[in-house]
């Protein structure tokens, strides 16, 4: 349920394609140096761009709780 939720949140941020998928994660790509900005802002996400196939953009991010979900959301929100 969490992670359709937040699949969800990330569909109707500007800028931001999210990938779903079954794992406790998700892909998503978005602006190059999201990833940066975001840490900056004390909110952790995994960066792809060594992973074959993605790039400057790509970054993944798991899937929490409600309110640590809520609290990614509005961080890009706030970067976006």
């Amino acid at each position: 349920r969490l992670r359709e939720e937040l699949l969800e949140g990330l569909g109707t941020l500007p800028g931001l394609t999210p990938f779903p998928g079954a794992a406790n994660f998700l892909l998503v790509r978005g602006p190059e140096g999201l990833a940066g900005r975001l840490a900056r802002r004390g909110v952790l996400v995994r960066g792809c761009e060594p992973f074959l196939g993605l790039g400057p953009g790509y970054f993944r991010v798991a899937v929490r709780g409600a309110e640590e979900n809520r609290r990614l959301l509005a961080g890009l929100r706030e970067e976006l």
